[in-house]
């Protein structure tokens, strides 16, 4: 899974989270303890929208040794998910200590600790690769890639040893895992392979905002590619949530709209425009400068419009904010 969560999460992708940690992890204890259902209370306050009342329901079990409570605590605070304020060091504390369990997936979130020296350690490189290499025994086969970016770059390996299990972790259709190849394959130099990292893209681009951002930008970058490819690229990439595409998609849609364009299709292109450029607006992070062409667009687009398209906006907001 990684750490590709750092802001606002939905609910429904936390839950899919911890179904995620419940598939692949052990539901009982050595002595029989269900796990499990002893977070019933807990999973059904997350389900009813709850996070205040998931959040003191989870931590009771944590401090009373339950390791999936354990990570969702860690998940909890890594996150910022319950009032915004991110407490990696505390979150790294109950990672650790689900992995007295083996809970695969605080394996690898250790790793990570040690990897950032939140958990310090005389050798934090060493000891986060072996908390990676744990997670892969049990069940988590993209800690694999983890283990390779670390061997790249902090011990700068030429023939690092953990290639083909990144590949094959990617081949297995696990996002992080692509997206890490990518990248190492783009701008590491003893990894540099453009043509994997193309190939890593495009398999990429239809399951992730972040990829299908890149994928399109990679496409724009050639004349030879159809502005309509780059468009869909871009629109995907918006419609998963990925914020830096939505400017794109608006100024792409826009730019597109020219005398001679058809009046119909001048109308959907431009209802477009306003549909991404209303969405940037609603979640820009404060200091973001509006940019002028998207005042134009507001003001061009009819006010008959406007109910409609808002309606939509809303709808496509609502997928994203808890």
């Amino acid at each position: 899974m990684g750490d590709f969560v750092t802001g606002d999460i939905s609910i429904k992708k936390l839950v899919a989270l911890l179904l995620y940690v419940l598939a692949i992890s052990g539901i009982f204890a050595a002595d029989g303890q269900d796990w499990q259902h002893e977070l019933a209370d807990a999973q059904a306050a997350l389900a009813n929208g709850d996070k205040a009342l998931a959040f003191k329901q989870y931590k009771q079990q944590a401090e009373k040794g339950n390791p999936l409570a354990q990570f969702t605590l860690g998940w909890y605070l890594k996150s910022g998910w319950l009032d915004g304020i991110v407490d990696r060091k505390t979150a790294c504390d109950w990672f650790q200590r689900s992995t007295k369990h083996n809970i695969p997936v605080g394996l690898q979130e250790t790793g990570h600790c040690f990897r950032d020296s939140i958990i310090t350690s005389e050798n934090p490189a060493q000891d986060a690769i072996e908390y990676y290499v744990e997670a892969q025994r049990n069940g988590v086969f993209a800690a694999a890639c983890d283990s390779l970016v670390i061997e790249v770059t902090s011990l700068n390996m030429k023939q690092p040893t953990q290639v083909d299990s990144c590949e094959q972790a990617a081949a297995q259709n696990a996002v992080y895992a692509q997206e890490i190849l990518i990248e190492l394959y783009t701008t590491n130099a003893h990894l540099k392979n453009n043509q994997r990292a193309l190939y890593w893209l495009e398999q990429a681009a239809p399951k992730s905002g972040k990829s299908a951002y890149r994928y399109a930008l990679t496409l724009n970058s050639s004349e030879q590619v159809p502005k309509s490819d780059v468009i869909y690229w871009f629109e995907t990439s918006a419609t998963m949530g990925y914020l830096p595409a939505y400017l794109d998609t608006a100024a792409s849609y826009y730019k597109q709209i020219t005398p001679e364009l058809p009046s119909q299709q001048a109308s959907e292109y431009l209802a477009k425009a306003f549909l991404w450029s209303k969405a940037w607006l609603a979640r820009k992070e404060k200091g973001h400068i509006q940019p002028d062409w998207i005042t134009q667009i507001l003001q061009e687009t009819p006010k008959a419009w406007h109910q409609e398209l808002e309606i939509k906006v809303q709808q496509h907001l609502a997928k994203f904010v808890s």
